[in-house]
């Protein structure tokens, strides 16, 4: 949750940049999704135009359409980071 604390911290009162392909924000359980909804977290995400998913791998695997493309960047809190992890190309910032 803390993650989610400072990240939220950054982004109230915020806009993502047009530049930006896609924002998400997915928690790590359904436990901490559950906490930061009851701080109310998820608002501050949302009305900053990211999307506030339910928790699961996401893009940690790049197994579903949640993935980077060649040249595209990712900042992500997951304990693993390898070439290609989360997709072809990409670059993920721990």
């Amino acid at each position: 949750i803390e993650d989610l604390r400072a990240a939220a911290a950054v982004v109230r009162g915020r806009q993502v940049a047009s530049s930006i392909k896609q924002a998400l924000v997915v928690p790590g359980s359904g436990q901490v999704k559950a906490q930061a909804e009851a701080e109310g977290l998820h608002e501050i995400f949302l009305a900053a135009g990211m999307e506030w998913r339910e928790p699961g791998c996401s893009m940690c695997l790049a197994m579903n359409a949640d993935k980077l493309g060649a040249g595209e960047h990712c900042a992500s809190t997951s304990n693993r980071n390898f070439e290609g992890r989360q997709g072809i190309g990409g670059r993920t910032h721990l």
